[in-house]
């Protein structure tokens, strides 16, 4: 993911798909419709749908998340962050999202 969005080429049309996606409700489906896409092998996790979806979600959310802050919006510090620091911080939340206990905070 990081190298997409960093790239010369590829990472300005994402940029602006996810700008363009806030106000545009043709293309925010169109996003929603390519994220789920590529989230079937977290929702294939899960001890049911509800929980397949949250998870899906919070990946997604997290993912998003970090793209708008990181290059579209370029807040500091995340902005500079190196792509091991990123990683580092990122890839725990993102590993529980996907099969951790998420139990405590879903009531």
């Amino acid at each position: 993911m990081l190298a997409s969005w960093a790239d010369d080429e590829v990472g300005p049309t994402l940029r602006a798909i996810l700008q363009t996606a806030a106000h545009e409700p043709a293309i925010r489906e169109k996003l929603r419709r390519v994220v789920e896409g590529s989230l079937m092998g977290v929702s294939q996790l899960g001890s049911d749908e509800r929980d397949r979806l949250i998870r899906s979600g919070l990946v997604s959310s997290q993912m998003m998340g970090f793209a708008l802050m990181r290059y579209v919006w370029q807040i500091e510090p995340v902005a500079s962050m190196t792509d091991d620091e990123a990683v580092a911080a990122v890839a725990p939340n993102l590993q529980r999202y996907v099969n951790g206990d998420l139990s405590a905070q879903i009531q």
